[in-house]
């Protein structure tokens, strides 16, 4: 039974320590230059670190197609921010020839040894990793297989339903409920207006309607649109999330959208059509996922934060960035579990007039970790810049640095950061990784501290002394063809007859 258990746990551990592939997005930006590729990346735990193997690694410069090959960096020191896992090297790595069918020549194991620096996040099966490169030229490559996880999804409005006419994910008054659902007028469409700039071919319209001489203004929500009353100022008119809801739209996507993170701001492309002296209206509610409500009945004390503008004028397409008011609702202790936004024609129920439109393109959900100070025991470290991160001092202490005297002060409501020490051949390296909640932003500072050599020169044998048992120990490690680098008395790279002339100048004229 003892056997049984043991090979139990045996394979438990080799399982926990096995190497995982994960396939995503690789962004390589060579000469301010940027270009997307599918990648795999494998990453194999090993005694409390990880070995990297970035395979068949290949990018452009120009019309140039440079075949690098198989980039692996062991030993990465990981350290851990409660479900978060961060890892950083710093390495001078040989790369190996790849093994993609139809490339014949690699590039990469020419170059010899070549600087390469890794930042990476682990979280749940979903990583980001940075990698800085000096082949040829500076490489950065940021690899993840985040995609829609911390967003919500379609948020490019590219996607749309055909049984809806409606974007995928997104709600207009075709997919609303209320027992004036059917004769609201307010409309949702795609459009090929898009945003300066983007790669995308289609943009969400809304536009406002009338019913009756009253204005119906055009609405988009994430949630679900509730048309229950005639009178546009009633809160009965509406959009809701609530994670019970097991209702769904006829693509079968939920009318909720959960949170993973808390974001910091909402950002997207708008252009209204209106009349002077109109407003459109945003308005994004991170709540903890139990009914809520825009515009509100009543006093909800669910609710996180919000980020809204309701002042939002007419004109060409422009970018907002609307950050989320936590402070507000702080007395709320409500977690940020899901996100409700909403989008108007005007900010005024029944405002504005029919025909009056407002496009929406490439929304995103923005997650900060910006640094503003880095400390050791409270005081700012020498000469911190946030925009420098490496730093290079003198460690004089008999004890060695210790991660928890560390501290990174960060600007990002779901940022998190950890600190690691580990001892170097000349002393030892402070890192510390602030991670923004999304895992797409790591800011990582390093420390490298220098412990000065207490050795004595001469003193072969190691015993604080310069003497002739020095002369009688070095003869050994010469005659005996030993590797010791105390032996290289003159520092010329060789253990000869000269280190022992070199050792009896020191005695004579000590």
């Amino acid at each position: 039974m003892k056997k049984i258990f043991l090979l139990a746990t045996v394979a438990m551990c080799a399982l926990a320590s096995m190497a995982t592939d994960y396939t995503g997005n690789l962004k390589v930006t060579v000469n301010g230059t940027t270009e997307q590729q599918n990648a795999t990346i494998t990453l194999d735990p090993n005694s409390g670190k990880y070995n990297l193997l970035l395979k068949n690694f290949v990018y452009k410069v120009g019309s140039t197609t440079k075949n690098i090959g198989n980039i692996a960096v062991d030993g990465i020191a990981a350290f851990n921010a409660g479900v978060t896992t961060m890892f950083y090297a710093s390495a001078n790595v040989n790369i190996a020839a790849g093994d993609a069918a139809g490339v014949s020549t690699w590039i990469g194991p020419q170059l010899g040894a070549v600087p390469v620096k890794v930042v990476g996040r682990i979280q749940d099966g979903y990583v980001a990793i940075d990698l800085d490169m000096q082949l040829q030229e500076a490489v950065a490559a940021q690899f993840n297989n985040v995609g829609d996880h911390f967003q919500i999804p379609n948020s490019d409005f590219e996607g749309w339903a055909a049984s809806s006419g409606e974007p995928d994910h997104w709600h207009g008054f075709k997919s609303a409920i209320g027992t004036f659902a059917g004769m609201a007028q307010g409309k949702l469409g795609s459009s090929t207006d898009v945003r300066p700039g983007t790669n995308g071919t289609k943009s969400a319209v809304i536009t406002a309607g009338d019913v009756w001489g009253i204005t119906n203004n055009g609405t988009m929500t994430n949630g679900l649109l509730k048309a229950g009353n005639m009178s546009a100022s009633s809160p009965d008119n509406h959009s809701e999330m609530d994670k019970s809801s097991t209702r769904t739209d006829s693509n079968g996507d939920p009318f909720y959208t959960a949170l993973y993170a808390a974001p910091d701001a909402i950002q997207l492309w708008l252009k209204c059509s209106q009349a002077s002296g109109q407003y459109a209206n945003v308005s994004a509610i991170a709540f903890d996922g139990t009914y809520y409500q825009d515009p509100e009945d009543k006093t909800y004390t669910n609710v996180a934060a919000k980020a809204q503008d309701k002042q939002v004028e007419r004109g060409d397409w422009r970018l907002l960035n609307i950050p989320f008011d936590y402070a507000s609702y702080a007395s709320n202790n409500a977690a940020a579990q899901a996100i409700l936004v909403t989008f108007s024609t005007n900010s005024t129920p029944g405002g504005g007039a029919s025909g009056d439109k407002v496009w929406i393109d490439d929304l995103e959900l923005v997650y900060h970790a910006n640094v503003t100070d880095f400390t050791c025991q409270g005081a700012t470290i020498e000469g911190f810049d946030a925009n420098t991160h490496e730093y290079n001092f003198t460690w004089e202490n008999e004890a060695a640095p210790v991660a928890g005297d560390y501290n990174l002060t960060v600007d990002g409501k779901s940022a998190v950061q950890a600190v690691n020490v580990e001892e170097t051949e000349n002393g030892y390296r402070v890192v510390a990784i602030a991670t923004s909640g999304d895992l797409m932003t790591a800011n990582a500072y390093v420390i490298n501290y220098e412990v000065p050599s207490t050795l004595i020169p001469g003193d072969v044998n190691n015993d604080g002394e310069v003497d002739v048992r020095d002369i009688t120990a070095l003869i050994d490690i010469i005659m005996n063809s030993i590797d010791s680098p105390l032996a290289d008395v003159n520092a010329d790279g060789d253990i000869d007859v000269r280190d022992i002339t070199a050792l009896i100048d020191i005695i004579m004229n000590n």
